[in-house]
């Protein structure tokens, strides 16, 4: 028998191994808005991506061309962002990668809005008997974003808005921040009445903002002057005038030939609801009187005449 020198063989094997254990992820079809407020936006991406826990989707955020942040490489497919300016436009962009990390080219841009801040609210001053001065407080929101004040003077029952020459109307007037900031003095008011004001804010989308909080006060009230001695624009012998104020109980008054003056806390204080005065020469003469109303406010000038003085 013939014998061979024996042969050890080997168990061949590649030089290679393989370069992909994934197949290639899906890429998301659309984004839902789940919530979008004044400062921050939650997001999720729409249709079936699979298996994120070994791949991943990745949100970016901008604002016009610029990118302001993104949310890493997640196992979830929503993500919530924060720090965001209200009424203000932006776009999100979204990426899949698979468990080998090959990422899918971006989907998107996705736009939306912010909702607008809820407004600080409403600054009043300057009251007058019909008048009332109406400034807007600043606020978080871009300056382009407008606004509308509303007024009542029976808890809502009745309201009206301010027009941008402070007339009231029964429509919503909106203007933006720079405008309602100059003041607005409302005119039209009914003295002694007291006024609520508050005011909304919209979006360049046309959303509105819940209403600020409520703002109040009173017109100056008008002291009333009824005559015990003389009438008005009637010719009279008699220089010794009387006459009775009432709606306050502490007056300042004058007595001159000025028909169009008005009283001041640097004139005559009179605590009692008479005025007794002599004229001293012959002429037109008129009696105006203002009063500190219940409210603790410097009320409107009443005046009375002519009381018309001939010897």
């Amino acid at each position: 028998m013939c014998i061979r020198d024996s042969v050890k063989l080997s168990v061949w094997t590649s030089p290679l191994t393989p370069a992909t254990r994934f197949t290639k992820i899906e890429s998301p079809t659309g984004i839902e808005w789940l919530n979008v407020c004044s400062s921050s936006i939650t997001i999720k991406a729409k249709g079936t991506i699979s298996n994120l826990v070994d791949g991943g989707i990745l949100f970016e955020i901008f604002n016009g061309v610029t990118s302001i942040g993104n949310s890493n490489w997640l196992t979830s497919n929503q993500w919530a962002i924060e720090g965001l300016t209200p009424n203000t436009s932006y776009y999100i962009t979204i990426k899949t990668k698979n468990g080998d990390g090959k990422v899918n080219a971006s989907v998107g841009p996705y736009s939306t809005y912010t909702v607008c801040a809820i407004p600080e609210g409403i600054k009043l001053s300057k009251p007058t008997t019909n008048t009332i001065t109406v400034d807007l407080i600043g606020d978080t929101n871009p300056e382009y974003t407008e606004y509308a004040i509303t007024v009542t003077y029976d808890d809502w029952s009745t309201k009206g808005y301010i027009r941008a020459d402070g007339e009231l109307v029964l429509y919503e007037v909106w203007q933006p921040k720079a405008q309602w900031s100059k003041g607005i003095v409302n005119t039209g008011l009914k003295s002694s009445t007291q006024y609520t004001y508050r005011v909304v804010a919209r979006s360049i989308t046309g959303i509105k903002s819940n209403y600020s909080a409520e703002e109040s006060m009173y017109t100056l009230g008008v002291p009333f002057i009824s005559s015990i001695t003389h009438q008005q624009n009637v010719w009279t012998k008699d220089n010794k005038v009387k006459v009775a104020v009432s709606r306050s109980d502490h007056y300042y008054y004058k007595i001159n030939q000025i028909a169009d003056d008005n009283a001041l806390t640097t004139d005559t204080p009179v605590s009692s609801n008479t005025i007794s005065y002599e004229l001293p020469k012959e002429g037109l003469w008129y009696i105006h009187v203002r009063g500190d109303d219940s409210n603790n406010l410097f009320m409107g000038n009443a005046v009375f005449g002519p009381i018309k003085y001939d010897k």
